[in-house]
This record gives structure tokens, sequence and C-alpha cells, in this order.
């Protein structure tokens, strides 16, 4: 008997140990210490789901305002429930405890669609009538909601930069679609947004996106802000969205480099007033003027120096301006070349080939003795001597007529030649004989004459 009193009360004692470990929670609830597995009760629990992993009960403290809360997991999302149970159709209070996630806003809790009532935003403090199925611990999940900015970058050139408008998130992580879909319906809000975002660089004059602009150089932080109205029974809620973004514009490099020059020392000054800009350069209608003082009279070389002064709507910080002198060169003027005689200034063949148009003529001196042959055939006749005086002076009268006019002709002839192609000189002596058979039947009709 004694020994089956032993062992009942040793049973007992393991079961008062497994019992306080189940529901203990030393760490307050937090995930590090969240190893307790969710059993099913007689009765149903209330608990509640931050969503985030890196949400946080305020001030990282459990609510008080609530029973005693106990960290369980389920399907390994961490989660947490009142030691007190509750009943079906018992009226329950959501605690007034704001848990906090960075960058989001807390909303409220959602109350899921469930098996009897629909799916609602519930309002921190809220009271809520409790349905559960099969004993289990009826959970509400924070609902956050995030306007999201994108930001940019980009040099300046003169015009603003780009700015993204705030789009707006319910539970963009941490939460299953299914059940966030719902509550869509119960803000007033959807996407598009109904209630128009506002935006600010103050975070006090809250204006349009399209009157605000960034143009000159620097970091901006733009803000957003969307209200956003919860509906709860047949009132209203407003809850202030807020989001941010940083945009950067920098400045545009530019280099101006006076030009360089050169020249052969002449006693006078050498400049070069004229300024080269490079880099990415002003943007259009921005500038600068120049004053170039660079100057170089004697042999040698020195900076073109400069300075400059940026026009009145141009802006320095919206630059990174570097400067660079070209240089100025003069140099010695050249010793001119001794003159060295030519050894050989006969050698030069130009004068030899001078005589070429000289060969032309050649052929008509060859042709002049032919009228002397007309008198040489006439000293042959052997008849009276005192007759050939005359004779002799007819002869030359006619045969000179001839013959210049010969001359020239062969000259003519051998002119016009190229226009049939033909340049021969045997034209010159048929005319040539013709000439002389012509003064030779002269002197036979004048001796024939004398005779009779």
């Amino acid at each position: 008997m004694k020994k089956h009193l032993i062992a009942v009360l040793l049973t007992a004692c393991l079961l008062f140990s497994f019992g306080t470990t189940a529901f203990a929670d030393p760490s307050g609830g937090q995930e590090s210490n969240a190893n307790n597995s969710a059993t099913q009760d007689e009765e149903g629990h209330f608990g509640y789901y931050l969503s985030d992993k890196n949400a946080k009960w305020e001030n990282d403290k459990l609510p008080t305002d609530v029973g005693e809360l106990v960290a369980y997991r389920d399907n390994g999302k961490v989660k947490y429930r009142e030691t007190r149970t509750v009943t079906k159709d018992d009226t329950t209070k959501v605690t007034s405890a704001i848990p906090t996630l960075k960058d989001h806003t807390f909303l409220g809790w959602g109350d899921k669609e469930r098996k009897g009532n629909s799916a609602a935003i519930r309002i921190a403090g809220d009271e809520l009538i409790y349905c559960y199925e099969e004993n289990d611990i009826y959970t509400v999940d924070a609902l956050w909601g995030s306007l999201t900015l994108e930001g940019g970058s980009k040099p300046y050139d003169g015009t603003p930069i780009t700015l993204s408008a705030a789009t707006f998130t319910l539970n963009d992580n941490g939460l299953d679609p299914k059940y966030s879909r719902p509550y869509y319906n119960l803000l007033d809000c959807s996407a598009p947004i109904k209630y128009s975002t506002k935006y600010s660089t103050d975070e006090e004059n809250w204006k349009n996106l399209n009157d605000i602009s960034f143009t000159d150089v620097g970091t901006y932080t733009l803000y957003a802000r969307q209200k956003v109205k919860l509906k709860e029974r047949t009132d209203y809620k407003e809850v202030e969205v807020v989001g941010q973004a940083t945009y950067t514009i920098t400045p545009r490099p530019v280099t101006l480099t006076s030009d360089s020059d050169t020249k052969v020392y002449d006693g006078t000054a050498l400049t070069k007033k004229t300024v080269t800009v490079g880099g990415d350069g002003f943007v259009p209608g921005q500038g600068a003027t120049y004053n170039v003082t660079g100057t170089q009279t004697e042999v040698g070389s020195s900076k073109n120096e400069f300075t400059y002064t940026l026009n009145s709507y141009t802006k320095p910080g919206n630059y990174n301006i570097t400067t660079q002198c070209g240089t100025l060169t003069v140099t010695k003027k050249p010793t001119p070349d001794p003159v060295v005689p030519n050894p050989n200034p006969n050698t030069t063949p130009t004068p030899n080939t001078t005589p070429t148009p000289n060969t032309t003529p050649t052929p008509m001196p060859v042709v002049t003795p032919a009228p002397t042959a007309a008198p040489s055939t006439d000293d042959t006749t052997p008849e009276n001597t005192a007759t050939p005086a005359p004779t002799a002076t007819a002869a030359p009268t006619a045969t000179p007529a001839p013959a210049p006019t010969a001359a020239p002709a062969a000259a003519r002839a051998a002119t016009t030649i190229p226009q049939t192609g033909d340049n021969f000189p045997a034209v010159a002596l048929v005319i040539v004989m013709l000439a002389a058979i012509v003064g030779l039947g002269i002197t036979v009709v004048l001796r024939t004459d004398k005779k009779k």
C-alpha cells in the first residue's frame, strides 16, 4: 500500500512540473524564449500576432491591461496568448497597447474572417465578441500601413530631379495576403488611394507633389503623408501614415583651360585670349567670362594665366570647377643658311633642249639650191655664146621669182601638213621640179623665137 501511495505522489509531481514549464514565460514573451507549443484546452484563449518579426511591443514590455501573456509558436511564427480562458460569445477587450515597427504605422488589430463573423479592424482598446471553433486560440493580427517612396540621385543639369509618388502598402510583409486583402475593404483607401497623399520638405507645410521640386546641388528629404480612415462599426478613426525618401543632386564637373600658342621671336608680345570649356561643361544658358593675362615677348615659355567670373545666374555650388593654364612659347629667329656655289654650273642639261624647236626649219634651206639648177641646165646648150647673156639675165629674173615663193610654200606646207597627217618634204621637191620644168620651157620658147 505504501508503495502505491509513493508512485501516485511521484506522478503528481511530474505532472505539476510539466504544467509550470508549459505556461511559464520568464523572458516577458519575446521570441527568443517562445519555445512552447500551443495546446488545445477545453475552452479557448485570446491572443495576439504582431505580423512581423521586427515588430515589438511598446517599450519592449508586454501589455499590462490584459491577463498574463504567454509566447508560443504557430507555424514557426511567434504569437502571444492570454492565460485566462474565454468561452464562446464572451465579450473580450483588445489591449490598448500599441506595438511598434520601424517605418510603419500601426493601424489596428485585424480580426480575421471566421465562421459566424466577418473580417473587421479592431481599434486598440476596442471590445469584440469572442468566437472560436474547436476550442482554438482566437488571435488578432497587428495591421501596419506604410508609404514607400523611391529616392534618387543625378548630377546637376539645370532641371529638377524626378520625384516618385508614394505607394501605400498594407502589411507589406509578415501577413498572409489572404488575410490582408479583406482588410483593404475596411480601410478608406485602396489602390489608387482615395485620399490624396500630401508631401512636404519640412513636415509642416504639406503640398501636392507637383508643387515641390529640387534643382540645385544638395541632399533633400521628401516626406509623404497619407490619412487613412478605419471603419469601426458606424464610426471612423483617422490614422496618419507617413514615409520619406532622400534625393541627391551632385555638382557638375567643369574644366576651364586657357589655350596655348607659339611663334618665332619678332620683338612683340605673344598672347592668346581664348579659354576652352571641358568636362561636362556649363548647362545651356549658364557660363562665365574670362580675363586672360598671360603674355610672352622674349624667347622662352610661360603659363597663359587667367581668371574667370561666373555669370550672375550661374551658381558656383552647382559646379565643381577646375582650371588649367596653357603655355605661351616664343622661339629663336632662325639663322639663314649660307649660299653654297654650284661646282658644276654647265652640267645643267636645260640649254641643250632649247634647239629642239629649230629642227623644224632645217629642210627649208635644203630646197633653196633647186632654182640654181635651172641655169646650170641651160649652160649645156652649145649654141651661140652671145645669146646666153640676155638668157642668163632673163633666167635669174625668172628663177628668183619662184624661189622665194617656193620656200614659204614649203614652210606653209610643212605647217599645214599636220591637218592631213602627212608631214612629207617630197612636196617641196615636186614644186621645185615643176618650177624648173616651167623655167626650161620658157627658155626653149625664147630660143625658138630668136631662131625664127
